[in-house]
């Protein structure tokens, strides 16, 4: 059964009922958090010039020709290798293997269209009928999206993020695969020469100021390279503070 095409994810505020005196405030915080090139107020930048953050009609569900401020407020768009991919829709999605399912989200290898080209991708689903319960959501996107954090790491000791889309009652972190052919999960039987690589690829994200909070044999990709691959970052935790 096809699923409904998927749409590129504009973040709605608010995702949960807020007291309307703190809803404000709360808005402000998080823009802040996902929207890393801000970067620190300069005291010489005039007082019009500075961020001003609008109010989100929530009624506008046209998302196929977004304003500039919707842009700004799109959690995960396409960068680096994907940035061509801006605007498009992953189409005709078919799940060709699972690799985790719990309660709240599920991760799948699928097949799909993007702007007329076939891609195998990874992709993390989160339920939006699960949202109470979506534990570290913003925390593995934040992460993933920050040069201070995870970012310039992607395609090396974390998957490459092509971007994250929106479709029906659900919300996709779309990855590239950790190899185009062929990878494996991690085990405890795996060769030696293996367990060193991937205590070298924890070794590097500690350098990084990254700890992961959850690791697991099930969460390190190896693909046929050897190349190591350390998934799902929604426990993650970082030395570096968010206020950037």
């Amino acid at each position: 059964m096809e699923e409904p095409p998927a749409r590129p994810f504009k973040f709605k505020w608010p995702l949960f009922p807020v007291n309307p005196v703190e809803e404000e405030e709360q808005r402000r915080r998080c823009y802040n958090m996902i929207d890393w090139s801000k970067g620190k107020e300069r005291e010489d930048v005039p007082p019009e010039e500075k961020l001003q953050v609008q109010p989100v009609n929530h009624d506008n569900n046209d998302y196929s020709k977004p304003s500039e401020a919707q842009m700004k407020l799109w959690l995960f768009p396409p960068t680096g290798k994907w940035e061509w991919a801006t605007g498009l829709n992953i189409e005709d999605a078919q799940v060709l293997s699972v690799v985790e399912s719990c309660d709240t989200y599920d991760i799948t290898l699928k097949r799909g269209n993007l702007g007329g080209h076939p891609i195998d991708y990874m992709c993390k689903t989160w339920k939006k009928q699960m949202q109470n319960r979506w534990e570290g959501f913003f925390t593995e996107a934040a992460l993933y999206k920050a040069e201070c954090y995870l970012k310039n790491y992607q395609g090396e000791i974390v998957p490459r993020v092509i971007g994250m889309f929106d479709s029906a009652g659900e919300t996709h972190l779309a990855m590239e695969p950790p190899h185009p052919v062929f990878w494996v999960q991690a085990s405890r039987s795996m060769p030696d020469v293996l367990k060193e690589r991937v205590l070298q690829a924890y070794r590097d994200l500690h350098n990084a100021g990254i700890v992961h909070g959850s690791p697991d044999p099930n969460r390190v990709l190896i693909g046929a390279d050897c190349r190591i691959t350390i998934t799902d970052f929604q426990h993650g935790r970082s030395v570096v503070p968010n206020e950037r």
